[in-house]
């Protein structure tokens, strides 16, 4: 009998349903009518053990203990009743005389490999593991994941788990040493570091980079200092066709130089030296990625990216999406019939994303999408072969979204002509760009919203270009027109969450040094299932917080960045020294033994907490105050979900949610609750989305979070 081992129970379901034609559901476990047993995770059920089970002195915060780098690492099971009873399902499971083989189905990439790994050795199995790699949740996949299991001993299963652990490891011994050191030094420095209640100045591999890339580019921001620039646009024609041109130049000229440039070409002959005309074509966007994918709705839906994930992950488990934490845009032939498959299925149901589909375009041949050298452990996402129903708005959207991108390549390139015409007047050289549509293609699937078809195609061609096809010959022309343009430099623009995810997920993007930069070419920092989940948890710890939509760094996390940056160890603030741990764990996975890192990793953290001690004290002041708290008059902090009383060390327990009845309490909104009690009269919305006007109220006894509504209307009732 086989005893197979989920991540999740609604994995389990699947399961059960793609092996089996019968089934009973028990608790924690299912059987099914072909001797097979299914049981499941939930999630991680084991974590590192906490510092004072490898030292009883390692549970105080001293310098003394630092750093705290253990000889061989412990597990302890997770303190959740669920968890523990879970786990107990399982253990008995495992034990039964008449399971013969053990089954594990968690996630095919490295969480899912960690998270069965802490349970085998937890649980001390003996028994004859094997590994199903599921890509899919459709019952075909499923049935072919189990017909085709791999050994738990196979090369490929043990290196990937060493690699995980050695992460999992090194981030723990990093993360606790430095955030205690860093801690410890604030204490020291009698540097108010508690907004919310926080016990610790957090560290880690992964966050200080990302809250320095937002730090650095806010300096950029910053320090921009922008400036005019003047092309110069002529206006030209030779026979009944005019045409303009812009004047090339080697740099940008000051508005004078420009008008003397004019006055120069006036009496000056222009000369047609380059007329060419060409047909181009323009190849659909990549297969999306988790970052990319979550990137795509960020801007399209401005929704903010860890939901973004869970949606996509809904939708995963739901069977209508591939396997969504990959960091692939590619597929293998393998994925070919499925693609086709989805695609017979639904081309009736999306008229407008097939009306000039075909088939013959996804096929082998096709590098935009087959190349099986960049699909490492999941290909791109697609769109499974299963009618959609019952979506949620926000999952119809994403679910819309995905097939889109799939379907795009169903459809014929982008083609147009491009025009070139170069027309010299003396030492001057202008250069006219046209492209004129010849087929949309793929484009015709874009959002119908013009403004998005512009953000989703900027990438394609060049922005520079003129409309039209004006027919010119090399020969004699006459300038008949021309103009100063004036234009205005920009700063980089701040990020979002879904521009800052992609860069997380291509460090190379924002690596000047033009080695490093091809070096790291598609390289990231961390895994693509956590990018999301990273950038959440500097919101949460205070270091990023939110203007808008835009991504910005707190005084607290311009604090770390800058303070590593006076030590020897600010290399925790590069994304290419994080890019180049990772390759290291990469080449783990491949097969190389973790010493080396693990040993480098050692001398790094000794190194580190001496380092950190040395940061000069500059009396800095942390945290930024909102307000006044209400009941114990300490002052008040906002972070990404509450709005936190930095009096709790002194037993004030006060905080308000940042969302009320679905709406974000601003900074005006907060100071007229505190002033005044009350806020203006706000617009809401109920559930069902229907309209109604109220104040939100702060009014004692203080409810745990929770502000009053006061009606100015009748609020509509909602259906029960």
């Amino acid at each position: 009998m086989d005893l197979i081992i989920c991540e999740k129970r609604s994995v389990g379901i699947s399961t059960a349903e793609a092996l089996s034609t019968s089934f009973k559901e028990e608790k924690g476990y299912i059987v099914c009518n072909n001797n097979i047993l299914i049981t499941w995770c939930i999630g991680h059920l084991f974590t590192m053990a906490a510092p004072k089970s490898y030292n009883p002195v390692w549970e105080k915060w001293s310098w003394h203990t630092l750093p705290m780098i253990p000889d061989r690492i412990k597990l302890e099971i997770i303190d959740d009743a669920r968890i523990k009873a879970q786990v107990s399902v399982i253990k008995k499971l495992v034990e039964k005389p008449e399971v013969t083989r053990v089954v594990v189905n968690s996630d095919a990439a490295q969480e899912g490999q960690l998270i069965a790994g802490n349970l085998l050795r937890m649980l001390s199995v003996k028994k004859p593991i094997v590994r199903m790699w599921v890509s899919s949740m459709s019952v075909k996949a499923l049935q072919q994941a189990y017909k085709n299991v791999i050994s738990w001993n196979d090369p490929s299963q043990v290196n990937l788990l060493k690699s995980a652990e050695t992460r999992t490891i090194s981030d723990w011994i990093v993360g606790l040493s430095l955030s205690r050191a860093m801690t410890l030094w604030a204490q020291d420095a009698g540097v108010d570091y508690s907004e919310g209640g926080s016990r610790a100045l957090n560290m880690g591999r992964i966050i200080n980079v990302v809250a320095a890339m937002v730090y650095d580019r806010e300096m950029e921001r910053t320090k921009f200092s922008k400036r005019m620039y003047y092309p110069l646009l002529a206006q030209f024609q030779q026979g009944d066709t005019k045409y303009l041109g812009y004047l090339k130049a080697e740099k940008e000229y000051e508005k004078s130089v420009v008008e003397n440039i004019i006055n120069q070409i006036r009496s000056l002959p222009a000369n047609v030296v380059k007329s060419e005309k060409q047909e181009k074509t323009t190849p659909a966007p990549l297969l999306f990625d988790l970052a990319s994918a979550i990137a795509a709705a960020s801007k399209r839906f401005g929704m903010k990216a860890p939901h973004i994930q869970e949606v996509l992950n809904d939708l995963y488990l739901k069977k209508y999406l591939s396997y969504i934490r990959t960091d692939s845009q590619y597929i293998t032939e393998n994925e070919i019939p499925l693609m086709h498959e989805t695609f017979d299925l639904l081309k009736d149901r999306y008229p407008h994303l097939t009306a000039n589909a075909d088939k013959k375009y996804v096929h082998a041949a096709n590098k935009r999408i087959v190349q099986p050298d960049k699909v490492a452990d999941h290909h791109g996402i697609l769109v499974e072969p299963k009618v959609p129903t019952g979506l949620s708005d926000e999952e119809q959207k994403i679910y819309d979204m995905v097939l889109e991108r799939c379907f795009m390549h169903f459809n014929p390139p982008f083609k147009y002509q491009n025009t070139s015409i170069h027309t010299r007047m003396g030492d001057h050289l202008f250069v006219s760009t046209y492209n004129d549509t010849i087929e949309l293609g793929w484009k015709a699937l874009l959002p119908t919203n013009q403004k998005d078809k512009e953000k989703e195609s900027a990438e394609n061609e060049d922005d520079a270009a003129l409309t039209g096809s004006p027919n010119v010959v090399v020969g004699s022309a006459n300038i008949i027109g021309a103009k100063i343009e004036e234009k205005e430099t920009a700063p980089p623009p701040a990020y979002t969450d879904g521009s800052l995810i992609l860069a997380m997920s291509n460090v190379s993007t924002i690596v000047k040094d033009p080695v490093m930069k091809e070096k790291l070419k598609e390289r990231g920092i961390g895994t693509s299932a956590t990018l999301a989940a990273t950038v959440e948890k500097l919101l949460n710890i205070g270091y990023l917080t939110y203007d808008k939509k835009k991504v910005t760094i707190t005084k607290k996390g311009a604090f770390i960045v800058e303070s590593l940056r006076k030590t020897k160890i600010q290399v925790l603030t590069s994304p290419e020294m994080t890019a180049q741990w990772e390759i290291e764990l990469e080449n783990i996975r491949k097969g190389k033994s973790p010493q080396t890192f693990n040993n480098a990793i050692v001398n790094f953290v000794k190194l580190a907490v001496e380092e950190i001690k040395s940061i000069p004290n500059d009396n800095v002041q942390l945290i930024d105050y909102i307000g006044e708290c209400p009941k114990c008059k300490s002052g008040l902090t906002r972070t990404a979900k509450r709005i936190n009383c930095s009096g709790t060390k002194n037993g004030c327990d006060f905080f308000l949610w940042s969302n009320q009845y679905n709406k974000a309490v601003s900074d005006k909104m907060l100071e007229q609750l505190l002033t005044k009690g009350k806020t203006n009269v706000l617009s809401f919305n109920t559930k069902e989305g229907k309209p109604y006007k109220a104040q939100l109220a702060l009014e004692a006894p203080y409810e745990q979070g929770k502000l009053k509504l006061l009606f100015a209307e009748a609020k509509p009732k909602e259906k029960k």
